[in-house]
């Protein structure tokens, strides 16, 4: 497997090469072997097949790369997400024991109201 810079690299040479042999109106003797279609097609299909491996391998490591930094970032929103529904749970836990002590709070208020009414004045 190649690294980035080798790929850009080659594609680069492959660019020049190409913008050579079109300019002088030939193209170097590796790729000027006879062919039933010609020259230079014969190299435009070995460009495209060495660009088609170039751009694939590219591709694989911008995936590889973006799941590399999308991970931690995977990570952090799960954790965010737990840390969310843990508080949810224990509000939802305090609310229920709030409510209990104020319905015991209503509950004396009655008492003491039906006491205090039951008094002489």
């Amino acid at each position: 497997m190649f690294d980035v810079g080798t790929i850009v690299l080659l594609f680069l040479v492959l660019s020049i090469v190409l913008m050579f042999g079109f300019v002088l109106g030939r193209f170097t003797p590796i790729f000027a072997q006879a062919s039933a279609a010609g020259p230079g097609v014969e190299f435009e299909n070995i460009a495209n097949n060495v660009l088609t491996r170039v751009s694939g391998q590219l591709m694989d490591l911008s995936k590889r790369d973006i799941a590399a930094v999308l991970e931690p970032l995977r990570d952090r929103i799960n954790d965010f997400q737990k840390k969310v529904e843990e508080t949810h749970v224990a509000e939802s836990r305090e609310i229920g024991i709030l409510r209990s002590e104020i319905e015991k709070v209503v509950n004396a208020s009655a008492t003491l109201s039906g006491q205090a009414d039951g008094l002489p004045r």
